[in-house]
């Protein structure tokens, strides 16, 4: 809220015989916060935002020892620590002194593999739980392909995992991905199915 404009408009309509609870309705504030601007002699002002606490030198080098030892070290056990080096400020203090001292944990990044165009695609089952069908219910199950340069997806549904299905849904994928790869990787298990 601009406090000094907002100040200035409800004092003004105040003046001019408007109620609190009108200025509340027109301006969308609660009733006690335009009866604190409206009366107020000039625009409220607010304190400025506590800062942390300072640290000593000596408490300082202790905090960023510790952090760099363990930097995922609770800042409750830092505290009962610094309070025996005499820190006498909060626990909310010592808490945004953390935010600040404490170091970014950064993680390992991610290595995605990809392949060229044309060079790799990989194929396995995943089963899609029991639909119906008709008067009974049976297991779906999907051959989903991916291609590795793009992560294309290409999926293919059926009732069953034998080896003439498999090929057939490896067919209909290669088909819907707009060609062949040079190789296909699937699972060692995946063309061992049933005749």
């Amino acid at each position: 809220m601009e406090s000094e404009e907002t100040w200035m408009e409800l004092h003004v309509l105040h003046r001019h015989g408007w109620s609190i609870r009108a200025l509340a309705r027109e301006f969308g504030l609660n009733w006690r916060t335009v009866r604190r601007y409206a009366t107020a002699p000039a625009p409220p002002g607010y304190p400025p935002r506590v800062c942390p606490a300072e640290l000593t030198p000596a408490q300082l080098a202790h905090v960023e020892r510790r952090l760099a030892a363990c930097p995922s070290l609770r800042g409750t056990v830092l505290l009962r620590e610094l309070r025996e080096l005499g820190y006498s400020a909060s626990a909310a203090s010592m808490r945004r002194r953390l935010r600040i001292l404490r170091p970014i944990a950064l993680g390992e990044p991610l290595i995605r593999f990809e392949t060229g165009p044309g060079i790799q695609s990989q194929g396995d089952w995943t089963d899609g739980g029991t639909w119906p069908l008709g008067d009974s219910s049976v297991a779906l199950h999907a051959w989903v392909t991916v291609l590795g340069c793009s992560r294309m997806v290409a999926l293919r549904f059926a009732t069953n995992k034998t080896r003439a299905t498999t090929l057939s849904a490896i067919v209909r994928c290669v088909d819907d991905l707009g060609g062949a790869t040079a190789e296909t990787l699937t699972d060692r298990d995946t063309l061992n199915g049933s005749p």
